[in-house]
């Protein structure tokens, strides 16, 4: 497909500037469960040369770094009459080990511990204690750099003025994803539902904007909602907002809206997070009961702490919708590039995708190796679908109202479509299921029957048709 080339020079919603992070203990052998390797110094005398990430091997002063334990298996875990308390029991010994070590080491801190990934933040000072002392505690799989992730703020340039208002009933968004025939088809409008955004906050005095659960994730957290930049009430909008502006801008308003704020720390063009920060609000979701999660964020490379994060939200039954980034063709922002999130890519209203939105085709072998679940394919896509991303029109702080372009602008419209899903369909509906009815009821513009590809995914996303195939379908083995 060819893409669009004139929001080239856009401001986007997703800007993403991090330190990449590659796992590289496809070298380390895992044995069976219940028969996990301890990697001493006395086992190997090189633990980093598997288990460290490089651009932790030559750092100076002190560094945060995320530790990630041998997690159970998904199998293990989708039999389980209690997913969370298998994945904290699982937890229990490693964490002991790692605190006896940070109690007998003066340069290790230990910053947070995390179940639904088996991993921990540690602050490391390199002059006293050299990053590989971690990777010498048993079950280690690797020792990442924590990321940061760092979000362009503003709408583009060539885009309506902030705060002008939309002259149409609906924004181009609902409308492309059919979002207001659905409503009137199936009498839902995410009633029954829940959507946690993880972003920067929330402006909740917004007229569009209804808040029913709130957790700030900084280091001085607010005990009430504040936006520490404008993209999540951007994003919030866009999922459950209402209409006070004479345009509809939200895809489920009746939909009920968790907010994490986990990009906490922002100035004038930037917003950041970090990885604890994103992990603890997956936490916090899956806690709420949250029918879906939605992240309009992500990080270089192939994070092994993201991936068992997903795995293990994947299988309590929670949905994950993911924005692929901004980086333009054969680029795949992380969560977006694990298999089992639903992936978004952006489109502009004249339906072709934006230029910037990023897609590819993933080698499991090359990008993940033995780290990969058995059911994973050998090859995947990225996108799984796409959404409105280009002069999306939504909330601002302050009650205002504006532009923004990204993948970050299309995440929340699928994150709300699910919502919808949910709503109308008696069963709960699962992960998979979803992200499968979602790809393969999306309207290509090439076509009916036309195969999935790298620019679109199945396609656009069309509300009604996933609803309608929801509703009468059998559940999905």
């Amino acid at each position: 497909m060819t893409r669009d080339r004139a929001g080239r020079m856009t401001v986007v919603g997703l800007s993403i500037a991090l330190v990449v992070l590659l796992v590289l203990s496809m070298g380390v052998t895992v044995a069976a469960s219940g028969d996990i390797p301890i990697l001493t110094s006395n086992d190997d005398p090189e633990p980093s040369k598997h288990l460290i990430d490089p651009s932790l091997k030559d750092v100076e002063g002190e560094v945060e770094a995320v530790v990630v334990f041998e997690g159970p298996t998904p199998e293990i875990l989708r039999t389980a009459t209690s997913p969370r308390s298998l994945l904290e029991h699982h937890g229990e010994p490693y964490f002991e080990r790692l605190e006896a070590l940070v109690r007998s080491d003066p340069g290790l801190e230990l910053e947070d511990t995390h179940w639904i990934a088996t991993a921990a933040t540690v602050t490391v000072d390199t002059e006293q204690t050299p990053v590989a002392t971690l990777a010498t505690l048993q079950g280690v799989l690797t020792v990442e750099k924590s990321s940061t992730f760092d979000l362009g703020r503003t709408g583009p340039p060539d885009g309506p003025d902030r705060g002008d208002a939309s002259s149409d009933s609906y924004t181009y968004g609902l409308t492309q994803a059919n979002i207001p025939s659905a409503w009137e088809a199936f009498n839902t409008r995410g009633e029954g539902t829940s959507i946690a955004i993880l972003d920067t906050g929330i402006d909740a005095a917004h007229l569009d904007i209804d808040v029913h659960r709130w957790k700030d994730f900084g280091d001085d957290p607010s005990e009430v909602p504040v936006d520490y930049g404008d993209h999540g009430t951007h994003v919030a909008g866009t999922a459950v907002g209402g209409d006070e502006s004479g345009t509809a801008i939200g895809v489920a308003p009746n939909a009920r809206l968790y907010v994490g704020a986990v990009l906490t720390d922002c100035g004038e063009s930037y917003c950041h997070g970090t990885t604890s920060q994103i992990i603890s609000g997956m936490e916090w979701a899956v806690e709420a009961d949250a029918d879906v999660i939605s992240l309009s964020l992500g990080a270089n490379g192939h994070s092994l702490a993201y991936l068992q994060s997903v795995q293990n939200i994947h299988a309590t039954g929670t949905t994950i919708v993911a924005a692929t980034g901004n980086d333009g063709e054969d680029t795949i922002t992380s969560p977006g590039n694990i298999h089992d999130v639903i992936s978004v890519g952006a489109v502009q209203e004249d339906d072709r995708v934006w230029y910037w939105s990023g897609g590819g085709e993933i080698d499991v072998e090359a990008t993940w190796g033995s780290n990969a679940p058995d059911h994973w394919p050998d090859a995947y896509l990225a996108p799984d679908v796409t959404a409105a991303g280009f002069n999306v029109f939504s909330a601002l702080p302050d009650g205002e109202y504006g532009y923004k372009t990204g993948t970050s602008m299309a995440a929340p419209h699928v994150a709300g479509v699910v919502a919808l899903m949910q709503s109308a369909t008696d069963r709960q509906l699962d992960p998979e299921e979803i992200r499968q009815l979602l790809s393969g009821t999306a309207h290509h513009p090439a076509g009916p029957g036309t195969q999935p590809d790298a620019d679109y995914g199945g396609g656009i996303v069309d509300a009604m048709a996933a609803i309608d195939i929801a509703i009468t379908s059998e559940p999905i083995e």
